[in-house]
């Protein structure tokens, strides 16, 4: 056995004057009466009964003393060595778990240092940070003060991957054995992962605005590359829409600001045009209704621009007008097109240059060793004298189309917004009736619907953007069809396609700052996470509980009994 707490064992001392207390006697008063008579008999009842009398104070005395040992002992919280215990520790550091002086991310490094000061010479600590990437801040170890070091290590960053790091976590805990894996966040992710505990700070009701788009890109027919549209969003928590000031800054030269009104739980967005030289800007937010920001952090970004122009690009299509049966498609990837930057956009004839982007609706007609941007996802045409734009399917290796989604096979279920491609691109609200699916192959799936159900229950067919390829062999597929979506009449239409092209040609057409999400801004609490872990994240052993409850009934029984012979 060993104690978390030695030094209050110091507290069986007080054992010694309660033994002194019932060895002293009390002084016998002597008093003179005139007769004995009315006490004699009661004198030899007394006289009978005074074995029994010392049994009971014996029996008292140990009550006594026993309480105060196990008081002591309580106090010094016991444990059984045994083999000790692994906790592996994950704690979300996303922007709206604050700060280490304020907020729930104070409250999880107050919850390490509880831990640490509970652990017996056995039992062992790992602690993971899940932020951009996962980051392991302490490697397992039974040392209590690289435990709490390790809490002051905890730093806020842009995005939180939760899943990543318990997976780390689990494999740690499986490996170790006699494990747990504890996560401590404000709920504001939802854990698909069993056998972890959760523990939630914070409260749901929390006042913040914040950035959570900082981009910049060429300018449609800019004049030169020095010409760029700058979008600012800015997301709102809270029940009631909020007042702010979004100001653009080039380092200590303000460029201007908007006042927006955002609404709650929503976003509004600040647009600026600049035709200045420039490097580095700076978007600063500043509430203006006086309600309150509780996460300061997500008030300012810095964004770094380049001088790189947007790259040409080839239709892989003859010129369409009218009813062509891709002309709506081509209305609206030109204008994302135009708003990437591009000033260069020509129908595919023999090569395409170096460079250059080719761009194709549905399938492509043909291979080419260009980096190729698949919009609309159209199946070629069962009728050939239709095929105007995709006469066969050559599509990239590995990758095949699986056909339309329609109804509820096009509900919104994973979006990886850790990809370039989808940075600061909002699809949450989205109503998509249709679109085309594919099977990527080795690319990388970025969008996926719920799709199709199969005879078991299993999904298939819900990929409806994805990525992959290497070098010249560089693809990326969007099959959200302009037709079945409103997501062409907002603004992460034209942010996909523009990123789309800075993938692709490997350099950045439109600058995008590292902001959190609007979730992580609007302080959103998913409910379908698992129940809240109510007791104390890192309990006492039940010894000690076990002790204080022995104790605190010896001291009643003895109360009860000197109160009966107070009242005899």
């Amino acid at each position: 056995m060993t104690f978390v707490a030695p030094i209050f064992l110091l507290v069986l001392a007080l054992a010694v004057p309660v033994i002194v207390a019932f060895l002293v006697k009390r002084r016998r008063q002597m008093v003179v009466v005139p007769s004995i008579l009315r006490w004699q008999a009661l004198a030899i009842a007394k006289h009978r009964n005074r074995r029994f009398k010392n049994l009971v104070r014996l029996v008292a005395l140990l009550a006594c003393v026993a309480a105060v040992l196990a008081l002591g002992m309580a106090a010094a919280r016991p444990r059984l060595l045994g083999d000790g215990a692994l906790t592996v520790v994950v704690v979300d550091v996303s922007p709206s778990m604050g700060t280490l002086e304020h907020g729930p991310l104070a409250d999880a490094a107050d919850r390490i240092r509880d831990l640490a000061a509970s652990m017996g010479p056995r039992d062992r600590v790992a602690v993971f940070a899940a932020g951009e990437a996962p980051r392991r801040l302490l490697a397992p170890t039974n040392d209590p003060a690289r435990v709490r070091e390790s809490a002051s290590l905890l730093v806020p960053e842009a995005h939180a991957t939760l899943e990543p790091t318990l997976v780390l976590a689990r494999a740690l805990a499986d490996d170790a054995g006699n494990a747990r894996v504890v996560l401590l966040h404000d709920g504001g992710s939802h854990v698909a992962m069993s056998g972890v505990r959760e523990e939630r700070f914070g409260t749901d009701r929390r006042a913040n605005v914040g950035l959570t788009l900082f981009a910049a890109r060429p300018a449609p027919n800019a004049s030169s590359d020095d010409e760029r549209d700058v979008l600012v969003s800015v997301a709102a928590a809270g029940d009631a829409t909020r007042r702010v000031r979004v100001r653009l800054r080039a380092g200590d030269v303000d460029l201007g600001h908007r006042d927006l009104d955002v609404p709650a739980g929503e976003e509004a967005d600040a647009r600026f045009r600049l035709r200045l030289p420039l490097t580095h800007l700076s978007a600063e937010l500043t509430p203006l209704d006086g309600r309150g920001d509780d996460l300061p952090s997500d008030d300012r970004a810095e964004l770094v621009l380049s001088a790189v122009s947007a790259p040409p690009v080839r239709w892989m299509a003859a010129p369409l007008e009218g009813d062509e049966p891709h002309a709506t498609r081509r209305h609206f990837a030109e204008h994302a097109l135009r708003a990437a930057g591009v000033t260069e956009i020509e129908a595919l004839e023999g090569d395409a240059p170096d460079g250059s982007v080719v761009v194709s609706f549905g399938a492509p007609a043909r291979r080419v060793q260009r980096p190729m941007l698949i919009l609309g996802g159209v199946e070629p045409p069962p009728d050939t004298s239709q095929r105007i734009a995709a006469p066969r399917a050559f599509w990239p290796e590995g990758v095949r189309g699986l056909g339309a989604l329609e109804g509820v096979a096009t509900t919104l279920h994973r979006v990886d917004d850790d990809h370039p491609l989808l940075r600061g691109v909002e699809l949450d609200g989205t109503t998509i009736v249709r679109a085309h699916a594919i099977d990527p192959g080795e690319g990388v799936p970025l969008v996926e619907l719920d799709g199709n159900v199969d005879e078991s229950g299993a999904r298939t067919g819900g990929v409806v953007v994805a990525a992959g390829g290497e070098g010249p062999g560089r693809w990326v597929y969007v099959g959200l069809d302009p037709e079945g979506s409103d997501v062409v009449l907002r603004v992460a239409y034209p942010l996909l396609v523009s990123s789309a092209l800075a993938w692709l040609s490997g350099s950045s057409r439109t600058e995008l700052a590292s902001t959190p999400t609007r979730a992580e801004v609007a302080l959103e609490v998913d409910e379908t996470s698992h129940p809240r872990f109510e007791a104390p994240g890192f309990g006492l052993p039940p010894l000690p509980w076990i002790l204080a409850a022995l104790a605190a009934l010896l001291l009643a029984a003895e109360g009860f009994a000197y109160a009966r012979r107070l009242v005899t």
